[in-house]
Parts: structure tokens; C-alpha cells; sequence
């Protein structure tokens, strides 16, 4: 099963604003370069996310649809922090010689 489905963030499609593709990677370095989700959420900077993207200004949805995959980035990112680490520990043996 797919991992976005597991996590309840299924990716029916490849996003589009504006008749192009959005930059998840760019998306989500703007994002934190602004403190984070949170942060961004909280003082509402979804405009200054629009134009690091490059997008006009007047797609009114923006908001919602950055914030949307946004989340859905985030979620991942959860995943990788939470669950692969422990995944990767257990997959190497250590021996320990006193």
C-alpha cells in the first residue's frame, strides 16, 4: 500500500498552479525559511510563498492549495524522522568487544 495512503494523504495528482507544476522541493525550503508550517500558517505569510514560487498573485486559492500540500509534506516528513531511523538502527548487527 502506498505510503501517502497509509498516512491518510493520498496523491491522486501531481499538483498545478497556475498551468505549471508546483516545486514541492521549493515549497517546502520556503516554508522553512520561514520558520516552518506552523509559523507560516499562524502569520498567514502564504502571500510571501506565492511570490518565492513564482506565482501570480492572482490565483486566489493559493493559500489553500500551498497550505494543503504543505500539510501533506509535512506528514512525510514525519514519517522519515520518525520511522526510518529506528528502521535503519535495527536493519545493522553491532557487536560490541569489551
Amino acid at each position: 500500500m502506498c505510503l501517502c495512503r497509509r498516512l491518510g494523504t493520498p496523491v491522486n495528482r501531481i499538483p498545478i498552479m497556475a498551468k505549471q507544476t508546483l516545486d514541492l522541493y521549493e515549497l517546502f525550503r520556503l516554508v522553512v525559511s520561514k520558520g516552518g508550517l506552523v509559523e507560516v500558517i499562524n502569520k498567514k505569510l502564504w502571500r510571501e510563498i506565492t511570490k518565492g514560487l513564482n506565482l501570480p498573485s492572482s490565483i486566489t486559492s493559493a493559500a489553500f492549495t500551498l497550505r494543503t500540500q504543505s500539510v501533506q509534506l509535512s506528514l512525510f516528513q514525519t514519517f522519515l524522522i520518525v520511522l526510518i531511523p529506528p528502521l535503519l538502527f535495527a536493519s545493522f548487527s553491532f557487536s560490541f568487544q569489551f
